[in-house]
């Protein structure tokens, strides 16, 4: 954001000697780490759920030719249901960790330049600038991070699972070639519905601010 100040900054002014810059670098780097641990757990058990998920999908169609055709379908939509509620909680848990992670940089920046280093230098603690040996500019763009790369994987699959949920929901709703039950159109439904709802109240906002960004 234009005009926001940076942590050292906000610190003009205020007693030196009451500022602990050694314990306010060491918290905050520890949540940076613990943040990304964090995500990488997040991330983990989100594909181990989903490696799972096609798994009994599989399975469910297998048994498609011995198992009541309704049975399978509906299995399927509550499948996914599961799968999309899952991955709408991570991806905004994942999207918060980025907030906090870029946080404490910022905190660990200004602690570090309150102790004379700069980003740029070569004494920087734990500065990855030394130890650059990129092929390509490419992999030094912001665009490519861990953080926006799992941001953009988590947001792809959302939106993979909306679409089939509500593709699935409107056919349990209103397939007359396969005999639903008549709570099971409704759970169809129900399923649709949440779908559509979530997507405008997560997906859609997430759209509109990288488009505006």
């Amino acid at each position: 954001m234009k005009g926001e100040l940076t942590v050292s900054e906000k610190l003009e002014g205020f007693p030196r000697e009451r500022i602990d810059y050694p314990f306010m670098f060491e918290q905050s780097r520890i949540h940076f780490r613990h943040l990304e641990t964090l995500r990488t757990q997040y991330l983990g058990f989100f594909f181990t759920v989903m490696i799972a998920s096609v798994t009994v999908a599989t399975s469910l169609l297998k048994d498609a030719e011995t198992t009541n055709m309704s049975t399978v379908v509906f299995g399927i939509l509550i499948l996914i249901f599961v799968d999309f509620i899952l991955s709408l909680n991570i991806l905004v848990a994942v999207i918060k960790f980025g907030f906090a992670r870029t946080h404490h940089q910022k905190m660990i920046n200004g602690a570090a330049k309150m102790f004379g280093f700069s980003r740029e230098s070569t004494d920087f603690p734990d500065s990855p600038n030394d130890n650059k040996t990129y092929q390509s500019e490419i992999f030094e763009r912001s665009t490519f991070s861990v953080q926006k790369s799992a941001e953009f994987v988590l947001f792809m699959s959302s939106t993979l699972l909306a679409t089939s949920l509500v593709g699935v929901g409107l056919f349990v709703a209103n397939s007359t070639s396969i005999g639903f039950h008549e709570w099971q159109s409704i759970i169809g439904w129900i399923a649709g519905v949440v779908s559509a709802f979530y997507s405008y109240k997560i997906l859609y906002p997430i759209v509109i601010s990288k488009v505006l960004k």
